[in-house]
């Protein structure tokens, strides 16, 4: 807290562009989200799409915009961050273990794993067609 004080005090442009640039991508990521969440309603289109999705564009990204820009901020904190959807991921688990353990260690295992795959294909791509 003390250091959003402090940059916006002393007229930190940065943070104020960077915290623009996270609010423009979450927008834009919340709402991907969304019209994803309407193709339809199974856990399938509603979580692991998204996620997956992030997982791809977060590693793509990452061999595109350096760490500290204002495209980072926007693209990687605010898009992929509001389309993946760990609040909803950690909430099926939960309902999953009440009814049956063996469905949620099974989900958190899918998940973690195409996610992993989603990030390493993204990052390969990323890489392929930046040289």
């Amino acid at each position: 807290m003390r250091f959003i004080q402090s940059s916006v005090a002393s007229g930190d442009k940065t943070f104020l562009y960077h915290s623009v640039a996270v609010f423009c991508g979450g927008v834009l990521g919340a709402g991907t989200r969304i019209w994803i969440g309407t193709l339809g309603g199974s856990l399938w289109q509603t979580t692991l799409v998204p996620n997956c999705l992030a997982c791809f564009l977060l590693a793509w990204g990452a061999t595109r915009y350096p760490k500290e820009s204002l495209a980072n901020a926007f693209f990687a904190t605010g898009f992929c961050g509001a389309l993946s959807t760990f609040s909803t991921f950690s909430q099926e688990i939960f309902i999953f273990a009440e009814r049956d353990l063996v469905r949620a260690i099974a989900w958190i295992l899918l998940m973690g794993i195409t996610g992993m795959i989603s990030f390493l294909l993204g990052e390969r791509v990323g890489r392929r067609f930046s040289q």
